[in-house]
């Protein structure tokens, strides 16, 4: 292996594993809540907890990465708290004790998904359209670690999802130490590289459409089985929900510097984001399993390009050696901000509406959304080309 392709080889391997892990530990929380015997309130709180510290996590951790330039240390401090804190969850015998384990878990293992990005962006250097070609290992990783800790799951119990976690992320800790990663310098330290990221309006305008999109995304996510039951959809056809939904986000990765170099990452963004919307439009009009999941191949544009251009916008408009914290605002935002209003609002209007009326709102905020981000970022070009000075 030379040395051009091996950081490469790499960061596709700690994307595969990282992925993996949390397909083996995040889908089979809510299973675990209900074998201690919690009450759905207690559940409703634990579920709560991992976007809330995804906001604080990724934050913190991404601007410490910047601020000390020492970013391969910090992403290794993080997978070592996420192995430790994992394994203390299956050991809290109180709710308290299991809330601040799942806190403490939350914290380290979700800012890793913005170092992550981070490093495969440093790896790619200024090829940051390349970036759908890694990501995409990270997405086979969630398809099959999910089914792999099923097996022992079923032999073994729900502890194995846990350990099955740990184990992996240990092989990535192992793999993460080889893994050069460059530093860039940012002008003039700091500080002066915050505020001139906080000055940018190009920010406050990406973080807008990121919400609109994590919103819907939140809604589609949390309450797709329970939309699947209300439908008559066997536990099989959820299950295949999910495989189409993977499957058609690999083919837009694979694609994914094709369509960069096609729309450019703003456009993209509005695409993935309005492709939401109408899979949302579509699923609260149409009472047909069959074609609910259908809907779901529109889940590589809905998610994959989206995800893909918001990494790479939000690389291209970030401050010299300021990076990390634009992918922590990224992900802070949508896997944070925005995830716990779509659970809030759409578990409101799921008890009010039902499934599909809860569907239908998600849209209409979407698209109201969309229409006011578009509005305000043709005034924002408008107002700075009338400001621009004119050449004589």
């Amino acid at each position: 292996m030379n040395s051009i392709n091996k950081p490469i080889f790499l960061s596709k391997s700690i994307f595969l594993l990282v992925y993996a892990a949390a397909s083996m530990l995040l889908p089979f929380l809510a299973l675990y809540y209900e074998q201690r015997g919690l009450s759905g309130t207690q559940m409703g709180l634990l579920a709560a907890i991992p976007p809330v510290m995804t906001m604080l996590g990724a934050s913190a951790w991404s601007g410490l990465a910047d601020a000390t330039q020492r970013h391969k240390l910090i992403f290794l401090v993080v997978i070592i708290g996420a192995i430790a804190s994992v394994i203390t969850i299956p050991l809290a015998h109180s709710f308290a004790s299991l809330s601040l384990a799942i806190a403490l878990q939350s914290f380290f293992f979700m800012p890793l998904i913005p170092l992550l990005d981070n490093s495969a962006l440093e790896v790619l250097n200024n090829q940051s359209e390349r970036y759908g070609q890694i990501r995409l290992w990270g997405s086979i990783g969630w398809g099959v670690g999910a089914p792999l800790i099923g097996l022992l799951i079923e032999r073994f119990g729900l502890n194995w999802s846990f350990y099955g976690h740990a184990a992996l992320l240990l092989v990535g800790l192992l793999i993460a130490v080889r893994l050069p990663v460059a530093q860039q310098s940012s002008n003039g330290g700091f500080v002066i590289g915050l505020k001139t990221l906080l000055r940018d309006l190009r920010w406050p305008f990406f973080l807008m459409i990121i919400f609109v999109a994590g919103f819907g995304d939140a809604i589609a996510r949390n309450y797709s089985f329970l939309y699947y039951k209300e439908l008559g959809a066997s536990s099989t056809l959820m299950g295949l929900s999910v495989t189409v939904g993977i499957v058609s986000e690999l083919v837009v990765l694979i694609l994914s510097s094709l369509l960069l170099k096609q729309f450019g990452a703003q456009k993209l963004l509005i695409l993935g984001a309005s492709t939401q919307a109408i899979r949302l439009l579509g699923w609260s009009l149409i009472s047909d399993p069959y074609l609910a999941l259908s809907l779901q191949l529109l889940n590589g544009l809905a998610f994959g390009a989206l995800w893909m251009a918001g990494v790479a916008y939000a690389k291209e408009i970030a401050p010299p050696g300021m990076s990390a914290v634009a992918q922590g605002l990224l992900s802070g935002v949508y896997f944070g901000l925005s995830s716990i209003a779509g659970a809030l609002l759409g578990g409101l209007w799921y008890e009010q509406f039902g499934a599909w009326g809860m569907y239908r709102w998600g849209a209409v905020f979407m698209f109201i959304g969309l229409f006011i981000f578009i509005l305000a970022s043709n005034i924002r070009i408008k107002v700075a080309t009338t400001r621009q000075p004119v050449k004589s």
